[in-house]
Parts: C-alpha cells; sequence; structure tokens
C-alpha cells in the first residue's frame, strides 16, 4: 500500500472512505471472523442418533486441535511415567525400613499410558472462555 491517500466516494451513504480506513475495516472483519471461527472450534455438541444432545464440551482435550495437542503431550510423557512406576516398584520391594511414598502405591494401578492422558487431559481441560478448572 502506498503513503497516497486516495479516497472513495459512497453515493448512497454519502461517506467518504480512505484506502487505509478501508483496510482497517477489512482488517477487524478478518478478527471478528477469527473469532467467530474459534469459538465454533471450541463449541463441540455430538448428537445421538435421535437428535439430543450427548455430550457437549467446550474443552481443549475435546477438538481437533487439542487432539493434536494431547497426542504430543502422551508421546513425551508416557517414558516418564514409565520410569516412574519402575521406580515405585523398585522402592516398594527393596525390604527398606522407613515410611514409603504415597503415590508409590497408587501408580502401580495404572499404566503409563493411563497416567499420560489423564495428565494431559487435566493440563487441557481450560475452557474457550479462559476460566482453568481445578
Amino acid at each position: 500500500m502506498t503513503d497516497i491517500i486516495q479516497t472513495v466516494f459512497d453515493t448512497e451513504k454519502n461517506l467518504c472512505i480512505t484506502e487505509k480506513e478501508k483496510e482497517i475495516l477489512w482488517e477487524a472483519a478478518a478478527i471478528d471472523r477469527g473469532k467467530d471461527r474459534y469459538r465454533g472450534t471450541f463449541s463441540t455438541v455430538k448428537l445421538k442418533r435421535d437428535g439430543t444432545v450427548k455430550h457437549e464440551s467446550s474443552e481443549l482435550g475435546d477438538v481437533a486441535p487439542g487432539q493434536i495437542i494431547l497426542k504430543e503431550m502422551m508421546l513425551h510423557a508416557i517414558p516418564h511415567f514409565q520410569a516412574a512406576i519402575e521406580e515405585a516398584k523398585r522402592e516398594i520391594t527393596s525390604g527398606r525400613r522407613g515410611a514409603h511414598k504415597d503415590w508409590w502405591w497408587l501408580i502401580g494401578w495404572l499404566t503409563p499410558e493411563e497416567i499420560a492422558l489423564g495428565t494431559a487431559r487435566t493440563i487441557l481441560t481450560e475452557k474457550a472462555s479462559g476460566e482453568s478448572i481445578q
């Protein structure tokens, strides 16, 4: 765009709009479309066969971009959870005296994949409105 201001005269509304103003209005409209698309992405409604609402969600973990993030998080977390499970087994069976950590007893009930999924979904349960579930 050049620095020269060109004007367009709208005869119906008797408005004089410069090229810069047209560009600003166009960009504002693009931002509004982006916001609507963002909100639409996070408004996931799954319907039953009879047409009633089965599940409604606005969580990042329930939409396609969130699923990609979830998968990446899990791939990186699973080896660490596997190591933690092995540590817990080793410490519990070592026969050492003293207090055992509470998580040692609990972590063995789940697979590393289940722990990674639960952890990642907990992290991703942020609503599109910005409110965090705690």
